[in-house]
């Protein structure tokens, strides 16, 4: 699921807080929500996130997802799996 940010309000300075879920072993972890102009503002900042958590770890074999986000009222935005961050971190190293 998607939430579409009328221009306008974006257009204001009006920034929306989102919550970051970071996957730590069969857990969540939950990080103090973040502000950001846009949904696409936030899920790039998710991405560029999970690219260091990549690098951390190392070998671990995971599958499933690495990052939820989710809105003010709890919607869950967007999920960040390992393939799409795997994908993201080859990408960022061929430049």
């Amino acid at each position: 699921m998607r939430v579409v940010v009328p221009y306008t309000k974006a257009a204001r300075g009006i920034h929306l807080a989102y919550t970051f879920y970071y996957r730590h072993g069969d857990q969540a972890r939950q990080v103090p929500p973040a502000e950001t102009r846009s949904f696409e503002a936030a899920r790039a900042e998710a991405i560029r996130c999970v690219i260091g958590l990549l690098a951390d770890l190392g070998d671990d074999d995971m599958t499933g997802w690495l990052v939820r986000m989710r809105d003010q009222a709890g919607n869950e935005l967007c999920t960040i799996s390992v393939c799409e961050a795997e994908a993201a971190r080859k990408r960022k190293q061929a430049g």
